[in-house]
């Protein structure tokens, strides 16, 4: 399996790899995306990319790939439907106030 398939974008498999990592690791640490160790690039590229990556359901594949019971799945898991939730409070706000 690609990772970059799985994460979409059409990514070479190193910079995915470091990507879902990257991402990992803040799923698992539960720290500030601008805490993320340098090494696995910009936080403020990645998280961009997670974001839209979860929008577009892109998670769902890597999910997938990983044991049910896996705590990198269930840290991952959370994380998406997380930041989900955010981004659909702040579209349901910015619409409530529209009306």
């Amino acid at each position: 399996i690609r990772l970059g398939a799985l994460v979409g974008g059409g990514d070479q498999g190193g910079n995915a790899r470091r990507f879902i990592e990257a991402v990992l690791w803040v799923a698992q640490t539960g720290a500030y995306w601008s805490d993320l160790p340098r090494e696995f690039g910009s936080w403020h590229g990645i998280y961009v990319r997670f974001l839209r990556r979860a929008q577009d359901g892109n998670w769902e594949g890597v999910l997938a790939c990983l044991a049910p019971q896996d705590p990198r799945a269930l840290d991952l898991h959370a994380l998406v439907q997380r930041y989900l939730h955010r981004n659909n409070t702040k579209h349901l706000s910015r619409a409530m106030r529209a009306s």
